[in-house]
């Protein structure tokens, strides 16, 4: 049963009420529920999200949870991304979550490993995939296409997923490689743009150059039309159009 004005058995030894100000289910556990449940239903306690609501409104005049676009936001006390709460009590839900430091989804899957871990798992997964005869990763055929062109109007000898497969360098596959020149080519979709992308990216750039240290390291951003060489940050001019 479940009413305005009661408390209902859940299961043995656990009992549940309404919070009387948002309406969610709040359980009590334990030989004392039936009694606590009562006791706490009479006395009209809120649950712990809405008794926060004297804190939200202090977090909110300081700026550090605060409502957009039909939603309340605060920051990832890990990577200072945004976390958007959303549904009637989603205030006080910011709240809570800021004063329990919970971070995003991201950060909260994250495991620390070291750096000669994290090569050795990359490996592992690329010998799996060599050892089911499958060439390659995934793969863009337009990144395919573009590497074509510039092995035509620069002369790069790029090796990609269709003419030989993508290279691995330091347990990661890459778009373009050229062996002789010892140069890496990335072709960046919009979606790189997004943080996390944008910072597994440099992650990734980092540990490739470290392990091989390129003479070049040529990106290619989709969204901005831009060719350039992520080393230098210098731009390569291009004089050609990708056509599909």
């Amino acid at each position: 049963m479940n009413s305005v004005c009661s408390i209902w058995e859940i299961s043995n030894n656990l009992w549940g009420r309404n919070c009387p100000l948002c309406r969610s289910v709040v359980t009590h556990s334990g030989i004392y529920s039936k009694y606590n449940a009562t006791k706490s239903h009479k006395l009209s306690k809120l649950c712990k999200l809405c008794s926060n609501s004297d804190i939200a409104n202090e977090l909110e005049k300081s700026h550090r949870i605060w409502f957009e676009n039909g939603c309340w936001h605060r920051k990832c006390p890990q990577c200072n991304d945004i976390i958007r709460h959303i549904g009637k009590n989603s205030k006080a839900v910011a709240s809570y979550s800021h004063q329990k430091l919970r971070t995003c989804n991201s950060c909260g899957n994250k495991k620390v490993y070291s750096e000669q871990s994290k090569q050795k798992m990359r490996e592992a997964i690329v010998r799996r995939v060599k050892m089911y005869g499958i060439h390659t990763r995934n793969f863009n055929p337009r990144a395919c296409d573009f590497i074509d062109s510039l092995n035509y109007v620069f002369g790069f000898r790029f090796q990609h997923a269709l003419n030989g497969g993508e290279v691995t360098i330091a347990g990661y596959f890459v778009d373009g490689y050229d062996k002789e020149k010892n140069i890496v080519f990335e072709y960046d979709e919009p979606i790189h743009h997004t943080p996390s992308h944008s910072n597994q990216d440099i992650q990734r750039q980092n540990r490739i150059v470290n392990s091989i240290k390129p003479t070049m390291f040529v990106r290619y951003d989709e969204k901005t039309n831009r060719l350039y060489d992520s080393i230098t940050n210098i731009n390569i001019p291009t004089n050609f159009t990708l056509t599909l």
